[in-house]
C-alpha cells in the first residue's frame, strides 16, 4: 500500500470522526478535480463552484454513513458529484418545461379582451413571483 493510501485511510477515520483537519485534506486533496468534472459538463464556473461546495458539505454531514473499509474517498466524491450535476440538469429540464407552458399559456390568452387579459397577466404576477420565493432546489 502506498503512503498516500495510508494517509487517506487515516485521514478518512479522522473523517469519519469529525476532524476538521481531515475535512480540510480532503477538500484540499479533491476540491480542483471535482471542480474541473463540474465544469466540464456544465460550462458556468458559479454553478461549478455550488455543487461541488454541496457535495462536501453532503459528505461532511453524513460522514457517519461512511463504511469503515473504504481506502479513498475518490469514488465516493466522483459518484456524488455525478449526481448533483445529473440533478442540476433534471432540474433545470424541469424549469425548461415550466417556462414552455408559460409561454404557450400567454400565447393562447393574448387573444381575450382586455378585462381577461389584465386578469391573466395579475395571475401570472402572482405565480411568478411564488416561484421566485421558492428554493433553487424546488
Amino acid at each position: 500500500m502506498s503512503t498516500q493510501n495510508k494517509k487517506e485511510i487515516l485521514y478518512l477515520s479522522r473523517f469519519k470522526n469529525g476532524d476538521p483537519r481531515a475535512f480540510n485534506y480532503f477538500f484540499d486533496s479533491y476540491w480542483e478535480e471535482l471542480y474541473a468534472v463540474a465544469y466540464r459538463h456544465l460550462q458556468d464556473e458559479a454553478i461549478s463552484k455550488d455543487i461541488v461546495q454541496e457535495v462536501f458539505i453532503q459528505i461532511w454531514e453524513k460522514r457517519h454513513l461512511l463504511k469503515e473499509d473504504y481506502e479513498s474517498l475518490k469514488p465516493y466524491f466522483l459518484k456524488s458529484i455525478k449526481n448533483k450535476i445529473l440533478n442540476h440538469y433534471a432540474t433545470e429540464k424541469v424549469r425548461e418545461n415550466h417556462m414552455e407552458k408559460m409561454l404557450y399559456r400567454m400565447d393562447k390568452f393574448t387573444f381575450l379582451n382586455d378585462h381577461t387579459t389584465a386578469q391573466y397577466q395579475g395571475l401570472e404576477n402572482i405565480v411568478d413571483l411564488a416561484v421566485s420565493r421558492l428554493p433553487k432546489t424546488m
